[in-house]
């Protein structure tokens, strides 16, 4: 059974029924007390996320792609994917406005994650405008960037049998349940955590009721 630890200026110990997590599995078993086993921390630094930026670039236009998504393999730019969030649903932008969502795999602190906000909105209008024509730079209203640290699990050689001791060291747990990309370590679209949400809630409700 896993208790809960929250060292906030009140809460020390919280009693729970269940955890879903979705936080990096690694960053998990580091917050465990008692510490993890030896192994089971070895195994923990050979599993590797990738971290993220996201750039949303707001236009007065009414439409830029039809494209749910572009992946882009042009040299000339450093996103590997952008769509049009309005091309999903209208009520996304008011009307007569549009915006495009640029996406930079990078390591946190590297070159690009290092980069101002401003400087990386500059750098993604530069890159649809004036390296890929998809739309004037002279429309472009505002942006915005996120990053966002270890979005993606990253499958390199042998990572199974480490994923499989760790999965086994949690597994003690009974009311803990790991979902989503980064919580499960499992690299898919994003119908994979909504479904895997879903199927935990239907779970706990089921036993609780």
């Amino acid at each position: 059974m896993l208790r809960w630890s929250w060292r906030g200026e009140k809460i020390d110990r919280l009693e729970v029924e269940d955890v879903v997590s979705t936080i990096p599995i690694t960053d998990l078993v580091l917050m465990i007390s008692p510490q993890a086993p030896s192994k089971v921390l070895e195994a923990v630094e050979k599993l590797q996320f990738r971290d993220f930026i996201v750039v949303a670039l707001f236009f007065d236009q009414e439409k830029i792609t039809r494209c749910s998504w572009v992946y882009t393999q042009d040299a000339s730019v450093r996103f590997v994917r952008l769509h049009e969030p309005k091309n999903w649903s209208k009520k996304t932008c008011p009307e007569g406005k549009t915006s495009l969502v640029l996406e930079y795999p990078c390591w946190e602190g590297d070159e690009i994650w290092k980069l101002s906000d401003e400087a990386l909105i500059q750098m993604g209008i530069r890159e649809v405008s004036e390296e890929l024509g998809l739309v004037s730079s002279r429309k472009t209203l505002s942006g915005m960037v996120v990053r966002v640290k270890k979005a993606y699990p990253i499958y390199g050689v042998g990572y199974r049998k480490y994923l499989d001791v760790v999965k086994k060291f949690l597994s003690q747990f009974s009311n803990l349940h790991c979902i989503g990309r980064s919580g499960a370590f499992v690299y898919g679209n994003m119908a994979y955590p909504v479904r895997s949400g879903l199927k935990v809630s239907r779970k706990i409700m089921s036993e609780r009721l």
